[in-house]
């Protein structure tokens, strides 16, 4: 190999040996473009994107242009005639290569291709850029570029599977499994930022209702129904409590029988009531699989009025539902209220 046309092996090594400590996607896809760069002693690099689509111009887009390459040229559909095997670099024919508008890019640099790890799971492909007067690459020099392109690729297809498997798992631990809303522990979190964020100067008197919804004698249901009819009635009011609320809101299962909701920013009670009799509709008016046999208590405690801190205003909120329990049917209670039996 004509080592005056690449860099070393020596350099090489060291160039993707450094490149392969990040562990951030958004940075390594730069890095990577980089050392290509480097490594093939380029005047400029691009990282294309493969799309599906009925022809290779609707496929292919710029996902990453290295600083200083020139961004007034396009590749017509015969720049890239076959699919890249592993391994391997083409030199991409200079008639395939156009300018935009004035320039003279297309004629004042030689062009290469290869693919960034497997294209098929990357979908990403790397155009290297080199000035025509410069020293020649032989085929053994692209063959060597084309390894590391490869074995940066591989390593940015792990980053990738393992942001997805990391963040998928991030949800799976944060939804409760038969409902799909938040469980006990991710909605206690949810709780304290809400009530963090409405401390700031930006959310200066900002009303945060914590509202608990406890379902009355579900064991009966399980008991009358079997419990795969009990478990359709809890997906149902998980679904139907997420219609009731805006955006940023939240909804949480907190116990077996029991789901709770973050509604933010309010701005009165009155509002929070509207939302709070929408919910007892759903009892009253029979709405479920069983029904009007069920029937809930509500509980509400509001953020700053009955308390600035989240363990305090769920407690709350859970005693309330405890004490509407004492009257028959759907029932709302609110901190400030008279129990009237």
């Amino acid at each position: 190999m004509d080592e005056s046309a690449i860099v070393s092996n020596q350099r090489i090594l060291e160039i993707i040996e450094k490149t392969l400590t990040e562990r951030d996607i958004g940075l390594y896809i730069e890095k990577a473009a980089r050392a290509l760069a480097e490594i093939l002693q380029g005047d400029g690099l691009l990282a294309l994107r493969v799309d599906e689509g009925r022809d290779l111009v609707e496929k292919i887009s710029i996902t990453y242009s290295l600083p200083g390459t020139p961004t007034s040229i396009v590749f017509e559909p015969e720049a890239f005639p076959t699919t890249l095997k592993d391994g391997e670099a083409i030199r991409i024919n200079s008639r395939s290569v156009k300018n935009i508008g004035d320039t003279n890019s297309a004629k004042n640099y030689d062009f290469f291709a290869t693919q960034f790890g497997n294209s098929q799971k990357t979908r990403l492909l790397i155009v290297g850029l080199k000035k025509s007067e410069s020293t020649e690459l032989e085929q053994n020099d692209l063959q060597t570029w084309a390894i590391c392109s490869k074995i940066l690729g591989t390593y940015y297809e792990m980053i990738h599977a393992l942001n997805m498997y990391a963040e998928q798992i991030s949800v799976d631990t944060d939804k409760d499994q038969l409902t799909r809303v938040h469980n006990y522990k991710s909605f206690i979190r949810q709780l304290k930022i809400a009530i963090e964020d409405s401390n700031r100067p930006s959310g200066k008197n900002m009303m945060i209702a914590c509202v608990v919804v406890s379902l009355d004698d579900f064991s009966n249901i399980n008991e009358k129904y079997g419990f795969d009819l009990g478990n359709e009635v809890l997906f149902e009011i998980a679904s139907k409590l997420e219609s009731f609320i805006r955006d940023d809101d939240v909804v949480g299962r907190i116990g077996g029988d029991m789901f709770a909701l973050i509604l933010k920013n309010i701005g009165s009670r009155e509002n929070c009531e509207i939302v709070c009799n929408r919910i007892a509709n759903i009892f009253r008016k029979g709405l479920l699989p069983v029904g009007e046999e069920l029937t809930a208590s509500l509980g509400v405690a509001i953020s700053p009025h009955d308390s600035q801190d989240f363990e305090e205003l769920i407690l709350t909120a859970e005693h309330l539902a405890d004490d509407a329990k004492q009257i028959p049917g759907t029932f709302t209670l609110f901190s400030k209220d008279e129990l009237k039996k």
